[in-house]
């Protein structure tokens, strides 16, 4: 279905502070924005599951996590392990009302307390490593299903941004002329010895439709559905997706050279603050293509199949002579220029 606004959607069911909403406003803020936006059925929700791990000890470290909007703080206290830390931390999650937390070891294993919904997450402590392991319930058939109902759309945004999710997304998007932009808060992103990350995953595929964005929140910020909103705006091939600031999107914390060097080398975008504003970095698709490119090639193609369609449907019979295919240059040239 469509919407033109925040009003259709919580009269269809989509209240907030759930994703879709959230995802909707997150478009409908920028200026200027898309008159529209679409929103497609799941046949089957995903059964979030987030792995949240404590890896330092030191007495007097104070982590920190937001959880579905609460800011929850833990102090190490002396003679402190990694279990009896995350122990405590998962303590605090299950006591809010919205989400179940357990730990086994080390790792925090996080559930959202109500079926169907996403808990959200925000890291301010680098020290805390979170991880979304939400399983992939058939994106792909969901996917195929939604263009077959309605194909005229072109940008994607999922509302719960697993890794299995992304890729499983990201396979049908090449195959079917779409442009995703995906968005992860995994921690892992920002090793540069892992390989397996999504963000590797991704780039090692080559994928040229799908970008992967760096935002260190789980369902909280929507850094791709707001930039690709703000983007969509421009004419293709008049700007770029870096060094642009996005309306109602808070950047995640400072990275060090170390991490932002490790994201960028998988081709990730990220937001941060630079000589004090919000600006996104990077730009690129997966494969390592300009999205501003991707996005122009794209509407260079379909100019060109309108054009040369409308010389076709314009006149009894396109005569087979030079003066025809003239008629074709003609209508090719036009859009080029």
């Amino acid at each position: 279905r469509s919407y033109t606004g925040l009003a259709g959607l919580v009269s269809a069911g989509f209240a907030p502070p759930g994703p879709v909403y959230k995802i909707a406003a997150a478009v409908f803020s920028q200026n200027p924005r898309p008159p529209r936006l679409k929103v497609g059925r799941r046949a089957s929700a995903p059964s979030q599951s987030v792995r949240i791990t404590p890896t330092i000890t030191t007495e007097g470290f104070v982590y920190r996590i937001t959880v579905d909007g609460t800011a929850l703080t833990y102090t190490v206290p002396a003679a402190a392990t990694t279990t009896s830390i995350a122990t405590a931390i998962a303590a605090r999650i299950h006591a809010l009302p919205t989400a179940i937390a357990s730990s086994v070891g080390a790792d925090i294993t996080v559930t959202p307390q109500t079926a169907n919904t996403l808990v959200s997450f925000e890291a301010w402590s680098k020290e805390l490593l979170v991880q979304d392991l939400t399983a992939d319930p058939g994106i792909a058939a969901d996917l195929a299903a939604i263009a077959l109902a309605d194909g005229d759309w072109y940008g994607l945004v999922l509302d719960s941004n697993s890794k299995a999710e992304v890729v499983a997304a990201a396979a049908w998007v090449e195959a079917n002329s779409k442009l995703f932009v995906a968005q992860t808060g995994d921690s892992d992103v920002l090793d540069g010895g892992a390989t397996t990350d999504v963000l590797s995953t991704l780039k090692n595929s080559a994928y040229g439709r799908t970008a992967g964005l760096l935002h260190l929140s789980i369902a909280a910020q929507w850094m791709a559905a707001a930039l690709m909103a703000q983007r969509f705006t421009a004419q293709p091939g008049s700007d770029t997706w870096a060094y642009k600031t996005l309306a109602g999107v808070s950047t995640h914390r400072a990275l060090t050279s170390t991490e932002r060097t490790a994201a960028l080398s998988k081709n990730a975008s990220s937001y941060e603050t630079d000589a004090g504003v919000n600006i996104t970095v990077g730009g690129k698709v997966a494969g390592g293509e300009w999205l501003a490119v991707v996005r122009g090639l794209d509407w260079l193609r379909a100019r060109l199949r309108e054009r040369v369609f409308g010389v076709l449907i314009s006149t009894p019979k396109l005569p087979y002579t030079q003066a025809g295919v003239d008629t074709i240059g003609e209508a090719v040239r036009g859009v080029l220029d």
